[in-house]
């Protein structure tokens, strides 16, 4: 886990890649001078001013010189009702909203819609692009002590794919031989 960095001064020219005149955009709306000039002093934390002062396309709403919560890098955010819309600056976003810090985490598990349930694991080489693996299959590998290949089949024994206890769960070689069992135990 990052440890989170002491405050810092928020005057432009103190933040990692300030530039006093900013690369210009194009297009309708587009700024087309910097919100702050050279003669202009630096904004104070906790510093208000309108969108029509700062040049940005909406001119009625308020924005405020703020730092990031995580990294304590200053950037103007958008108020409503007079409270700062976002605590984090968008470099340090991802890290505020993921994992136990999102506020729909349920602790890393969770049912998908064929009934298994999955859980998080990352690192496991078997787990699809969010880091989730059926969790029958890590309760086997548990047992096994060894990583279970692509083509090994683990069975629930009552057919009911919530019960992910060891003594409901059997191993199969490939898919050929569990469609077999499922053949001559009908």
């Amino acid at each position: 886990m990052m440890e989170r960095q002491p405050k810092v001064a928020c005057h432009p020219d103190q933040v990692a890649g300030f530039s006093p005149t900013p690369p210009f955009e194009i297009g309708e709306g587009a700024l087309t001078t910097s919100s702050l000039s050279l003669h202009e002093k630096p904004p104070v934390v906790g510093e208000i001013r309108s969108g029509k002062d700062l040049g940005y396309r909406n001119k009625s709403h308020k924005w405020k010189w703020q730092p990031c919560a995580h990294c304590g890098k200053c950037r103007w955010v958008v108020l409503s009702k007079g409270v700062p819309v976002q605590k984090f600056c968008t470099d340090c976003i991802s890290f505020a909203v993921s994992g136990k810090r999102h506020r729909r985490w349920r602790g890393g598990r969770y049912t998908i819609h064929s009934g298994y349930i999955v859980r998080k694991a990352p690192g496991h080489p078997n787990a699809n692009r969010d880091g989730y693996v059926r969790e029958h299959r890590l309760v086997m590998e548990k047992r096994l002590g060894r990583y279970l290949s692509p083509e090994e089949v683990v069975h629930h024994v009552n057919e009911d794919k919530t019960d992910n206890r060891i003594e409901n769960l059997q191993l199969f070689a490939n898919c050929n031989l569990h469609s077999k069992f499922h053949m001559t135990n009908k």
